[in-house]
């Protein structure tokens, strides 16, 4: 969808933020995608936020410290 706003953009004058905005604020299925993501943005940082206090907690209890492997990207 990004890719087909950029070709939306004229290409024969440059164009200041105002002028960029406007183009993205009149693209109403980019809007909503750009919602979506957003929301699942939120959604998995709020996951991943709950479970690095859980691991912290846990770590603050353990005599020794664990050892933790983090999946690979």
């Amino acid at each position: 969808e990004f890719k087909a706003f950029l070709k939306k953009l004229p290409t024969d004058h440059f164009l200041n933020t105002s002028a960029v905005l406007k183009f993205w604020t009149s693209d109403l299925v980019l809007q909503r995608r750009y919602g979506l993501l957003e929301a699942s943005t939120k959604v998995v940082l709020g996951k991943a936020i709950k479970i690095v206090r859980k691991l912290f907690a846990l770590s603050k209890r353990c005599p020794t410290q664990p050892k933790i492997s983090l999946p690979r990207e």
